[in-house]
C-alpha cells in the first residue's frame, strides 16, 4: 500500500511553466522579466552573514505558488512549483523541501513586513537557475519551459 501526497493548486501554476528570465538588482525594487520593465515591493539586500536576501513574494509570484501560514505560532512561508513544496519558518535557517529539511547557512527574517529569503536556496528547491554578478549586485533567475 502506498499514499499519494499532492498539493494544493499546483496543477494550474501558468507562471511556473512559463520561460522567464528576471533580472533583480541589490537594493533596486526595480526588475526585468524577460526584459520587461516591473517593479517589486520590497528590494534584495545582503545580510550580515554575506548573503543575498531576496522577499518570497517576488519569486513566488514569477515562478510559482505561495501561501502564509502558522506552524506552531511561528509564520511559515510555504512555495509550491512543479511538486516542489518549500517551507521556510521565520528565524530558521532550515529550508523544508518535500519534507526534508535542508540546512541554510543564513536564516529567513521578516523585514519591513516582508519575509526575505536567502536567493539560492529558494532557487535551487524551486529547480530555478541563478547566477549573481558580484560587480552590478545583479541576481538573474532563469526557468525553462518543460
Amino acid at each position: 500500500d502506498f499514499v499519494k501526497v499532492g498539493t494544493k493548486n499546483t496543477e494550474d501554476l501558468p507562471n511556473a511553466a512559463a520561460a522567464k528570465e528576471i533580472v533583480l538588482t541589490v537594493g533596486s525594487k526595480e526588475y526585468t522579466v524577460n526584459k520587461e520593465a516591473k517593479t517589486a515591493d520590497a528590494a534584495a539586500y545582503i545580510d550580515a552573514n554575506n548573503r543575498t536576501m531576496v522577499p518570497v513574494k517576488f519569486i513566488a509570484e514569477e515562478f510559482g505558488k505561495l501561501d502564509f501560514g502558522t506552524v506552531n505560532g511561528v509564520g511559515t512561508v510555504t512555495v509550491f512549483k512543479d511538486g516542489a513544496v518549500l517551507q521556510f519558518q521565520n528565524g530558521s535557517n532550515i529550508m523544508n523541501k518535500n519534507g526534508i529539511a535542508i540546512p541554510m547557512d543564513t536564516a529567513v527574517v521578516i523585514k519591513d513586513g516582508r519575509t526575505y529569503v536567502p536567493f539560492k536556496y529558494v532557487a535551487d528547491g524551486l529547480g530555478i537557475g541563478f547566477s549573481f554578478d558580484p560587480a552590478t549586485k545583479s541576481i538573474t533567475f532563469t526557468n525553462q519551459v518543460k
